[in-house]
């Protein structure tokens, strides 16, 4: 019983740090990802622009081993890179997410943050908790912004991670802006 055991546990690493499996387009929207130098929000002018790396979160939400994906990228990528990955996990799993969100909740670093037509440096604890106070606080993955705003009779709102606005403008592009 003993040698199965330690077999066991000999091989738990192995599979902690298996690569993801991902199509070709999906490989190089996570070497994109890992490389990332701005945190930039869903839409980023008047003219419907979106960043590369907006478009490669979406292409990895698409991917099967998307969840691998964004772990690998919390653990490898730069800061905006783990942020993006927070986003990721929101949805492919929450529990994870809950746990890792922790250790971004008060970090002091900066990050460039492109927001609309604005590119400033912020803490990436702003980032991932805003206290703004139209801040969007989904109630949980399944709930849409639009549901949100409709339930708290809003008609503005403000984005960061912890409470899904991020994650979800990525996810789902569609369902957030205005009906």
């Amino acid at each position: 019983m003993r040698p199965v055991l330690c077999a066991v546990v000999s091989l738990l690493p192995l599979v902690a740090s298996a690569e993801p499996q991902l199509s070709v387009d999906g490989e190089r929207a996570l070497q994109t990802l890992l490389r990332a130098r701005v945190f930039a929000a869903a839409k980023q002018r008047e003219a419907d622009e979106t960043s590369d790396s907006v478009k490669a979160i979406r292409v990895l939400f698409r991917e099967v081993d998307a969840d691998s994906a964004f772990k690998k990228l919390l653990r490898e990528g730069t800061l905006e890179g783990q942020l993006y990955a927070l986003c990721g996990l929101f949805y492919t799993d929450h529990a994870y997410f809950l746990k890792a969100v922790e250790r971004y909740r008060h970090r002091a670093d900066t990050v460039m943050l492109l927001h609309g037509h604005v590119s400033t440096r912020v803490t990436a604890s702003t980032v991932v908790e805003s206290q703004s106070s139209t801040v969007v606080r989904l109630s949980d993955p399944s709930q849409s912004i639009v549901q949100w705003l409709k339930s708290e009779g809003k008609g503005v709102w403000w984005p960061d991670i912890i409470g899904g606005g991020f994650p979800s403008s990525f996810k789902d592009p569609q369902q957030w802006q205005r009906q």
